[in-house]
């Protein structure tokens, strides 16, 4: 297969060549420097321009002469009819009248061959007009120009599609109605361009070609809408359709029905509804898809304003024989609204998945147009010296086309990564350098994901992506995990509003790069302090646990026993936290039983104990331990002051609005607490602990007698399950 390259050269030398061919049929012709127009209801034909250099101004004919006859020194006269003037013979109404037509055209041929016309007009007088045998390119007119650029626009369309996406059949059948289009303009441009007659042959060939140029956009547009942009069944309909395209040719070169609204307008309107009903199913197929919607709108827009604006404003009119056609050059120049649509829908929407060498291949023909078109201006308009023109023309394009093609840019959404940095910095910073829980990382870097592209979606995927790659024709980007963050998929960036291009990879793939790097480093960091933190631990039990158990067996009483077993237990609690970040609570629990019982037995006080069972939950470490010392201080406040015979301990885990808390009640039936010993060291350091841990601390003040209860509630952070069933010690 050819390269796209060589398409692409390809397709601007066939389009050169026939730009060309049109060009030197229309000069090797006569040239009377005049056209013509007519009125259905007044016999004869009127002079519509005049050209100031040509053969009829030089003869004093003026525009409105109403013409009733033509004839040479050799041929009798030839009368006008309103027909002789129709550009395109295909508008006629029967086929006889179509073959009549190019008899006469033949006829005028003969006259024109002289050299020499005799224009009889309506008020009797005749002018005598010299017609030359080739026609100067000065002399053609603007609108062959148009016509050819808008050819050429037909052509480039569907080459860049047909180039880069061969094996696509939508793309394949697109590339058909460009071509469709372009026969349709080339052999308008010589229908629209006659002055008075051209050969008939060459007219007549032309004229079924113009025919084989409209059958051949029918074909490939139905069969495009049936493959894009899903596939609406297994069935080839491309094939079956070139069965139904060879017979509309046929039905309409062998002239088998008398009428041309049978032969070619009708089938015209029926290849227009299928088109409309393939695009209303496909419309319908896409009902849950967005971005295909968008692009689809696009679409439609672009092929039914083109063609549908054709069929109204020139075929309706004449079929039901109303007043609201426009001129046939301007139906013509409506039709490459369909490829610059297209084109346009390429760079906004990728549509057949083209992306942003598309653009630069129409700024680049573009470019090279308007200056081609200023150079024209300024020479044949306004008769400025050649080299001065191309340097004006240079100056203009420079000040007009390049803030234009800037301003184009970004408009459309050629640059699509519109950041404001200013708002989404503070994220990026927040999500590189998160030091929360591994589910906040992978959070925040949604988050930061959802800022930057406002995405349809963001879902979790099962499998890991090797790498950051675009899928589903721009629609979607898989994203690989890195620690702390699962593998995404983000679909629809700007709510669907666009694709995302390759800008869109190379950026997504920065900033995982950045937080990956990041994570990475963190990981390291902390299995660092976690080595560290071992080493301690192993020092501590080594060393100062073995101490204290000596301690503890050599001491010389009790009181001083209990104390080295309480700073051993503390030890303990130390040594587990640092070799686990978290702890779990009813272990510790129930050592706090163990301990309080065997203090409150050597107290001489009735301990009753009631723990909730579910208590199997994992803490922080630093809140295990803060809670013990809390709870140990209380329980000595009760055993040295309270002068109590009975304590009661309730633990269990409660709902205070949307927070879960642990509430620890400790109540005795001592003297009371005095109201003067709130300033006292252990209940501030009851306190200052409970406020590091997000709770508080409540004593209840009664009469002497009666008792002191305390509650410590601390926040768990965790959801509640069942209803918490009570466990009674005693």
């Amino acid at each position: 297969m050819d390269a796209p390259q060589t398409t692409l050269l390809r397709y601007g030398i066939i389009t050169l060549l026939t730009s060309i061919a049109v060009i030197t049929l229309l000069c090797n012709n006569y040239w009377l420097g005049a056209s013509f127009k007519s009125y259905d209801d007044i016999d004869g034909i009127f002079v519509a321009t005049i050209h100031e250099n040509g053969p009829a101004f030089a003869a004093n004919l003026a525009i409105n002469d109403h013409i009733i006859a033509v004839e040479s020194a050799s041929d009798s006269p030839y009368t006008f009819l309103t027909s002789d003037t129709v550009v395109d013979p295909g508008l006629l109404a029967t086929y006889k009248q179509y073959r009549h037509f190019f008899e006469r055209q033949a006829k005028l041929q003969e006259i024109q061959a002289g050299g020499e016309l005799i224009f009889t007009l309506a008020n009797g007088d005749q002018v005598v007009v010299q017609t030359p045998s080739f026609r100067p390119i000065s002399s053609l007119p603007w609108t062959l120009w148009y016509q050819l650029i808008c050819a050429a626009i037909a052509l480039l369309a569907c080459a860049i599609v047909s180039a880069f996406q061969r094996k696509n059949p939508a793309a394949f059948y697109y590339g058909f109605t460009g071509i469709g289009i372009a026969i349709v303009i080339y052999t308008n441009c010589y229908f629209s361009a006659r002055e008075l007659s051209f050969p008939s042959t060459t007219f007549y060939i032309l004229s079924k070609i113009n025919w084989l140029g409209v059958c051949t956009l029918g074909w490939g547009l139905i069969c495009t809408l049936w493959y894009y942009p899903r596939r609406l069944a297994t069935f080839p309909l491309g094939p079956a359709m070139s069965v139904m395209f060879t017979s509309c040719l046929l039905w309409d070169w062998l002239e088998i029905p008398t009428s041309l609204e049978i032969g070619q307008r009708i089938p015209l309107y029926l290849g227009f509804t299928a088109a409309l009903i393939l695009a209303g199913i496909q419309w319908h197929r896409q009902s849950s898809d967005p971005i295909a919607r968008a692009a689809m709108r696009w679409f439609f827009l672009s092929w039914f304003s083109g063609t549908g604006a054709f069929l109204f404003f020139v075929l309706i009119p004449i079929t039901f024989k109303t007043d609201w056609g426009i001129d046939y050059v301007s139906a013509t120049g409506l039709l490459p609204l369909l490829q610059i649509g297209i084109a346009l829908g390429i760079l906004r929407y990728r549509l057949f998945d083209l992306d942003r060498w598309a653009m630069r291949i129409w700024l680049w023909f573009l470019g090279g147009s308007l200056v081609i078109l200023m150079d024209a201006i300024l020479v044949y308009w306004l008769n400025i010296n050649a080299s001065i023109s191309l340097t004006f023309a240079l100056i203009c394009v420079g000040w007009l086309y390049f803030p234009l093609r800037q301003f184009l840019w970004h408009r459309m959404g050629w640059n699509p990564l519109k950041i404001n940095f200013q708002t989404v910095f503070p994220n990026l910073l927040k999500s590189v350098l998160n030091v929360e829980s591994q589910e906040g990382i992978g959070s925040r870097w949604r988050s930061l994901l959802k800022d930057l592209y406002h995405p349809l979606s963001i879902t979790e995927l099962a499998e890991d992506p090797p790498e950051i790659q675009r899928i589903e024709y721009g629609l979607s980007i898989l994203i690989p995990a890195f620690p702390g963050a699962p593998p995404l998929k983000l679909s629809g960036a700007n709510r669907g509003g666009r694709l995302m291009g390759p800008e869109d990879e190379q950026f997504i793939a920065s900033l995982w790069q950045l937080h990956n790097g990041a994570q990475v480093f963190r990981q390291a960091f902390e299995q660092g302090v976690a080595r560290e933190r071992e080493r301690v631990a192993r020092d501590l039990h080594d060393d100062i646990a073995s101490d204290l158990l000596g301690l503890i067996y050599s001491a010389p009483d009790n009181e001083s026993r209990q104390r080295a077993q309480n700073a051993f237990q503390d030890l303990r609690v130390i040594i587990q936290g640092m070799e686990s970040d978290h702890l779990p609570l009813l272990s510790n629990i129930q050592g706090w039983y163990i301990d309080t019982e065997e203090r409150c037995r050597a107290a001489n006080i009735t301990l009753h104990w009631q723990q909730a069972e579910e208590m199997d939950l994992h803490l922080p470490s630093r809140r295990i331990v803060n809670l013990r010392r809390a709870f140990r201080e209380a329980i000595s406040n009760v055993i040295k002051h309270s002068q109590a015979t009975e304590m009661n301990i309730s633990i269990r885990r409660i709902k205070n609005y949307s927070t879960n808390l642990l509430m620890i009640v400790i109540k005795d039936n001592g003297i009371g607490m005095d109201e003067n010993s709130n300033n006292g060291r252990g209940i501030r350091n009851i306190s200052n602990r409970l406020e590091e841990l997000g709770g508080s601390a409540k004593w209840s003040v009664a009469n002497q007698l009666v008792g002191t209860e305390l509650i410590l509630e601390v926040p768990l952070g965790i959801e509640l399950g069942r209803n918490d069933s009570q466990h009674t010690y005693q």
